[in-house]
C-alpha cells in the first residue's frame, strides 16, 4: 500500500446569498435555477425581485420545488 504524498484538495461549494423582505439565507449555487423558477412564479423577472417578498410566501413557493429537485417527497 502506497502512502498519499500530494494533498488533497476539496472544493468548495459556491454559496450564494438570497435576500429577502424579512430575512436572508445561503443556498449553493447550483439551485440558482430553482430560486430563479420561484421568483418567476412570484411574478418576478429576476431574483434580486425577492427583496420585495416575505419569506413565508418564497418558501410556500420554493420549498416544493426544493423537493422535486432533489427527488423528494
Amino acid at each position: 500500500m502506497e502512502a498519499q504524498t500530494e494533498p488533497i484538495i476539496f472544493k468548495e461549494d459556491a454559496m450564494v446569498r438570497i435576500q429577502l423582505l424579512d430575512g436572508s439565507f445561503e443556498v449553493n449555487e447550483e439551485l440558482l435555477p430553482v430560486i430563479q423558477h420561484a421568483a418567476s412564479a412570484l411574478e418576478l423577472s429576476s431574483i434580486s425581485g425577492l427583496k420585495e417578498v416575505r419569506d413565508q410566501d418564497f418558501f410556500e413557493i420554493f420549498t416544493p420545488l426544493l423537493n422535486a429537485h432533489y427527488g423528494l417527497k
